[in-house]
Order: C-alpha cells, then structure tokens, then sequence
C-alpha cells in the first residue's frame, strides 16, 4: 500500500495524467505484445524528476526451501509528495531462470519500481515486474553497473538522494 504524509493511499488522490516525451518512450518504454512497460531506469527517472529524496528496502522474507523460494521485499520511497511503501516478490517460478540466483534482488528491484510507480502516478508497470518475458540482459535494478553482481548480506538498505 502507498500511503502519502498524511497516511491517505495515493489512489485516493486525484492523479495527473502523465505525459512521456517521445525520446522518453525511446529510451524506457519497451512494448510487449501490444501492451506498453516502462524499464525500471525510466520509473526512477520519473521519481527523480519528482523530488526523490530517499529509497530504502526491508527484507519481509528470506528465499528459501521451506517457503519453496519465496523472497519479498519491502520499499519505501521519500519524494516531495510523500512516503510510499510498495512490496515485491521473486520466486523461481516469477522470474528468467538466469535472474534465479537472484531472487532477493529481482524483489527488492519490483517493490522499488512498484513504489516508484505509485509515487510519480503512472499505470504503466514497470518491465522488471513480469515474468521471464525478457532476456536477463534487459533487467537493471538501479545498481552502478560495478555493483550489479556483489553479493550483499544487508538486511536493509537506504539510499539519499542528494539534490
């Protein structure tokens, strides 16, 4: 649930239709058989463009064989509209087998881009959320691509953005 300062869901309120510009659509919107997905790079474009001040991620639930490899992550999103906290989930049967290994992080990458989406008021989901729909390659949580394969053992995370 995305809930605003004053603790009122984000659905509740009145919400802008959003206009991407065709440069835009080019870079972060890909379409899938007829329907069209914004990239997760694109959402947090959008989100910086909204004032992001902060992203931070809670691990709900570890991945492992007693939940059949169910991971779900938490996150909240600051941005000068308020506070919005989204859930993801991964398992091996939700994402490409190459992102399997990664399941934590495919999590934490769909609740960010959930959270995202509802902080800047845009419908269109973000790509990251389906499926194996596409190739591992097209897949990018946010991470400096020098980060993207560091094994991590933080619990939670934080990130300020700094303006």
């Amino acid at each position: 649930m995305s809930l605003n300062d004053d603790g009122n869901s984000r659905a509740d309120e009145e919400v802008e239709t959003m206009e991407l510009s065709r440069e835009f659509r080019e870079r972060f919107v890909r379409n899938l058989q007829g329907r069209d997905y914004i990239l997760y790079g694109g959402v947090l474009q959008l989100a910086r463009e909204r004032g992001l001040r902060r992203i931070s991620t809670s691990i709900v639930q570890l991945p492992s064989k007693e939940n059949s490899m169910y991971a779900v992550v938490e996150a909240e999103i600051e941005t000068s509209d308020g506070i919005f906290r989204e859930l993801g989930d991964a398992s091996p049967e939700s994402v490409a087998r190459s992102i399997q290994p990664h399941l934590l992080r495919m999590a934490a990458t769909r609740a960010k881009a959930r959270a995202m989406r509802d902080a800047v008021g845009i419908d269109m989901v973000a790509l990251e959320e389906l499926g194996d729909a596409q190739p591992a390659e097209d897949y990018y949580d946010g991470a400096p691509e020098d980060n993207r394969d560091r094994k991590s053992t933080r619990l939670n995370s934080s990130h300020t953005i700094q303006s």
